[in-house]
């Protein structure tokens, strides 16, 4: 039985969170540029686009346990991203929205981790 391989996982969370950044920059000087309004799909779009990223490449790359990746990157995603909420913010996000971003980044790792495994090599 194989193990699930920590290297997988740091890189396919690597790749995420750099993905993720540069659509939020990205998005963000459209926002600044523009009189476009701000968006929480437009930022689940990013974000998601990150996590889908990451978890398919993981899972592409793992002999087994794909789906067990993306559930990893997922959730270890939320917790990155609310690390982060607390250095930047001092106050609790709200409670509807973390809900909602758990529950998306979690179903955007699994589905990223099928489609590593459906484009294995």
């Amino acid at each position: 039985m194989k193990t699930i391989q920590f290297k997988l996982l740091s890189r396919g969370l690597g790749i995420a969170i750099i993905v993720s950044f540069v659509l939020t920059l990205i998005l963000s000087l459209l926002y600044f540029l523009t009189s476009m309004q701000e968006s929480l799909f437009l930022s689940l779009m990013c974000t998601g686009t990150g996590i889908l990223t990451g978890s398919t490449v993981a899972a592409r790359r793992a002999d087994s346990h794909g789906l067990i990746y993306g559930l990893i990157i997922g959730a270890t995603f939320v917790v990155v991203t609310l690390l982060v909420h607390f250095l930047l913010n001092p106050g609790s996000p709200s409670l509807e929205i973390l809900l909602v971003k758990t529950v998306v980044y979690i179903l955007i790792g699994i589905l990223g981790s099928v489609l590593g495994v459906f484009f294995k090599k």
